[in-house]
């Protein structure tokens, strides 16, 4: 509770004619589920296209003003990436980069279709894997944009000068899965992208200079994507924001008081007390702010039974739409644990 209250009193608070607003960090679950069994896990990349489609994808390539180098190095260094956030979470005994099974896409830019089974399970076998994370692909975009052009050209050669100075943006995109063989189940498929953007000039070398940079800027963002997906099997802290009653009676003056000065514990007292006042607008509301501060204290059940109370006894509307809020924490509170238990 103490450490709640403490990013409570850091927390803006917005001001209504009847009600505060507030904000509180909750962990909320991770958006992949992988169970306790799976021990060692191998990291290998699939996004490098077949030598054979490098016909089909030239034209591709070109437009992105990509090169089969830039995706095999940037591919790697998002396998780096990943497996580097991956022993950082300290959630696997053991992460494997698998490097000995050469697998190919058979394009640029779309997700293949999904590895065999029998391909999964002999490569897992021979590396005594429980899953295998897999980068599916890895493209890049360019977009160039001119800053300045002079107003007059007057032959072909002052066409290479006419751009004084480009912006150039590069989005890298990356696709993975996770390939679990115990259940022959694919647990999680998503897409991650981010930009990079630099300046170069018209001039030749400057421009080469340009490329080299964009080519280690692609590396770096890559590195960041296998950091991101990373992420996807942890637990999440994120704000929630809820609204509290500060007016309805003297005593819910005085608790609005002691809240503001960060004293949760005095200002319930005196809810507690106010949910038996004969004014029933008074009562309901604090029977509300009890679910807020139950909230706060970690008590989902007794939240949820405070803001039924307010809406089924009193008719504060407030709290059917906060009844909901709750139930669904009470749900994602139930799978953390079932995370943090498997």
């Amino acid at each position: 509770m103490k450490k709640i209250i403490t990013l409570l009193l850091t927390a803006a608070v917005f001001s209504s004619c009847r009600t505060n607003q507030l904000y509180i960090r909750v962990q909320v679950p991770a958006p992949v589920t992988i169970s306790n069994s799976v021990k060692r896990v191998g990291v290998i990349n699939r996004s490098v296209p077949n030598e054979q489609e490098k016909v089909q994808n030239a034209a591709h390539q070109v437009l992105s003003a990509q090169s089969f180098a830039i995706l095999k190095e940037g591919g790697a260094e998002g396998i780096r990436g990943l497996k580097d956030a991956l022993m950082e979470n300290k959630r696997f005994d053991n992460i494997d980069v698998i490097d000995s099974v050469s697998l190919k896409s058979t394009a640029i830019g779309l997700f293949p279709a999904e590895l065999s089974w029998d391909k999964v399970e002999s490569i897992c076998k021979a590396n005594q894997l429980d899953a295998l994370f897999v980068l599916e692909m890895f493209d890049t975009e360019l977009k160039v944009s001119p800053n300045s052009v002079p107003v007059n050209i007057n032959n072909p050669m002052q066409v290479v000068n006419a751009v004084q100075n480009v912006s150039m943006t590069t989005t890298v995109k990356t696709g993975w899965r996770i390939y679990v063989p115990g259940i022959r189940r694919v647990i999680d498929e998503y897409t991650i992208s981010r930009n990079t953007s630099f300046s170069g000039n018209a001039n030749p070398l400057s421009t080469v200079d340009a490329l080299l940079q964009r080519k280690e800027a692609i590396k770096q963002v890559a590195n960041e994507c296998g950091h991101a997906y990373a992420v996807r099997i942890l637990p999440i802290l994120t704000r929630v924001y809820r609204d509290y009653f500060i007016r309805g009676s003297d005593a819910l003056k005085i608790a609005t008081r002691r809240a503001r000065t960060g004293n949760w514990d005095g200002a319930a007292e005196i809810w507690l007390k106010e949910v038996n006042s004969s004014r029933s607008k008074a009562a309901g509301r604090a029977c509300y702010n009890m679910a807020i501060i139950n909230e706060i204290n970690g008590n989902l059940d007794e939240a949820i039974k405070w803001a039924q109370k307010a809406y089924e006894d009193y008719g504060v509307r407030l709290s059917l739409s906060y009844i909901n809020m709750l139930k669904s924490r009470k749900n994602e509170q139930n799978l953390l644990e079932k995370q943090e238990t498997q």
